[in-house]
């Protein structure tokens, strides 16, 4: 059944999943501590905001720790002190800030509800066990199930079948895996097929990211989004992956928080990682749509291709439920 979610059953979960999406950008220290009887306040909306840095030569600098604990909250000491702070005059004449990034475009699309499914003995089960999962749409969300190589309700959650009869079910842990594998696979073709799917679908594009790196999208319904990096300036020579994100998500704590597991986070702040710089070895160009990838040589002292290359090293933000 729909209901709020419970989050006695949810906070442990969340928190787990957000240890593991934000390893391979940041460790991640979580707490095990639980929300009673605290249920997701769905007259609410949430934000993403997204700061673009080069945390890679930040840390070749020796200004950035990579030991730094990401908890999807605000830092400005921890982060955008460091990685923002002081300006200085760029070539083309405007100013730039620290390792900030500027004119990166993220693109985003709700993808699914949040539904907390109630079993019963109809489905072998008679301990009350409460199953989290994605309600995706058959119709609208085909091509992107096909992107994931889920088609026709692959590896859904059968016992909700009957739940509604326009949607597949998923639990986050299908859907998590099988992105990984699809970009691990074929990022190239994965990002394309993603990026197609939220322009066709009618998905919002954030605005570039000003001098300081930031972007923000606001007055979110609560749910399951992707997220794609749609534009980047010609200094990034690798782009982030598509990444999932739950809006809300359960606090964690980390190096800019202790009150992880204790209440929910509805405008969330992420740091994704990036490689920029002028390329000299062989890189994965993104082709035209219906294309099959290829693979290009620059020496340093030519300037980056006209298409962005992507490279499936790149970290993988994927923030939701985890059961």
């Amino acid at each position: 059944m729909k209901g709020k979610i419970n989050m006695k059953k949810l906070t442990k979960i969340l928190s787990l999943l957000m240890a593991l999406t934000l390893l391979l950008s940041f460790p991640v220290a979580v707490s095990a501590a639980e929300l009673e009887d605290a249920p997701i306040d769905e007259s609410r909306t949430g934000s993403l905001t997204i700061y673009k840095n080069d945390m890679t030569n930040a840390e070749k600098d020796g200004v950035w720790d990579s030991s730094y604990v990401s908890t999807g909250v605000f830092d400005q000491t921890g982060v955008n002190d460091v990685l923002g702070g002081g300006s200085s005059t760029l070539g083309n004449g405007e100013t730039g800030y620290g390792y900030a990034i500027k004119g990166v475009e993220f693109s985003y699309l709700k993808v699914a509800d949040t539904v907390q499914f109630s079993e019963s003995e109809n489905d072998s089960r008679t301990d009350s066990h409460v199953e989290v999962l994605y309600a995706i749409d058959k119709t609208k969300g085909a091509d992107f199930l096909k992107a994931l190589n889920l088609t026709d309700g692959k590896d859904r959650y059968t016992n909700a079948d009957t739940l509604d009869s326009t949607k597949y079910f998923y639990q986050s842990d299908v859907l998590i895996d099988a992105l990984s594998a699809a970009l691990e696979s074929n990022s190239t073709v994965v990002k394309n097929a993603l990026e197609s799917y939220i322009t066709a679908n009618g998905g919002a594009a954030m605005p570039l990211t000003d001098a300081y790196g930031k972007t923000k999208a606001e007055n979110l319904a609560l749910g399951l989004y992707l997220v794609v990096e749609t534009k980047v300036s010609e200094m990034v020579v690798s782009t982030t992956d598509p990444f999932l994100v739950s809006i809300p998500m359960t606090s964690v704590s980390g190096t800019n928080a202790t009150d992880g597991g204790t209440r929910w986070i509805y405008d969330i702040t992420l740091y994704p990682k990036n490689l920029t710089g002028i390329p000299s070895l062989e890189k994965t160009l993104r082709p035209p749509l219906g294309t099959p990838s290829t693979t290009r040589s620059f020496p340093p002292c030519l300037p980056s291709p006209p298409k962005a290359p992507t490279c499936p090293a790149t970290p993988l933000w994927i923030l939701c439920p985890r059961v």
